[in-house]
């Protein structure tokens, strides 16, 4: 089990954290498995 740290930009970050976004597609940059914790940061 690893944790990923992603960077996003404010305006995003910021509906995010309101939940008026509630995903978001990436190009697939990195591996990422089952069970992994992802941690956006502003």
């Amino acid at each position: 089990m690893a944790t990923i740290h992603k960077k996003v930009w404010r305006e995003y970050f910021e509906k995010i954290i309101s939940g008026q976004k509630k995903f978001e597609l990436r190009l697939v940059d990195l591996e990422i498995n089952e069970n992994d914790t992802l941690v956006l940061e502003e």
